[in-house]
C-alpha cells in the first residue's frame, strides 16, 4: 500500500513540475501574433532607445510590416529552412535599416548594442542552420 501511495505522490509530483515547467515558455508555450510580437519589440525599443511619439508610431508600424512579413515567410516555406533562413535574414535587414533612418545617431548606437545584445534564432547560430542538439 506504502508503494502505491510513494507512485501516486511521484507522479502528482512529476505533473506539478511538467505543468509549472511548460507555463514558464514566453507566451506560455503558445505562438504570438505578428500583433504581439511587433508590439513587444516596439516596447522594447521604446525604452532602450527612448524614442519620441513620432519616432514610436513609425516603429510600431515598421515592426508589424516586418512581424507579418515574417509570418508570411513561415506559412510560405513549405519545410524550405534555408529559403525560409534566407527570406527572414533578408526582412530583418530591411527591418533595422528603416528603422535607423529616422533615428539620431546616439540612438542609432543603442539600437546597434540592442541588437547585438538580441539572442540569435537557433537555425542561425550553426552553419547549416538548426540549431541546439548539442553533444548526443
Amino acid at each position: 500500500m506504502k508503494t502505491i501511495s510513494k507512485l501516486t505522490f511521484i507522479f502528482l509530483f512529476m505533473g506539478l513540475v511538467t505543468t509549472t515547467m511548460y507555463a514558464q515558455q514566453p507566451g506560455g508555450g503558445q505562438r504570438t501574433t505578428p500583433e504581439e510580437r511587433a508590439k513587444t519589440q516596439t516596447e522594447a525599443l521604446v525604452k532602450e532607445l527612448v524614442l519620441t511619439g513620432e519616432q514610436r508610431v513609425k516603429v510600431d508600424s515598421i515592426n508589424l510590416r516586418y512581424a507579418r512579413l515574417s509570418q508570411q515567410a513561415l506559412t510560405n516555406a513549405s519545410g524550405d529552412r534555408e529559403a525560409m533562413r534566407r527570406v527572414m535574414t533578408e526582412n530583418q535587414t530591411r527591418q533595422t535599416a528603416a528603422i535607423k533612418a529616422f533615428l539620431t545617431a546616439e540612438q542609432i548606437a543603442k539600437y546597434d548594442k540592442w541588437l547585438a545584445d538580441q539572442p540569435q534564432p537557433q537555425m542561425q547560430q550553426r552553419p547549416g542552420g538548426g540549431g541546439g542538439g548539442g553533444n548526443r
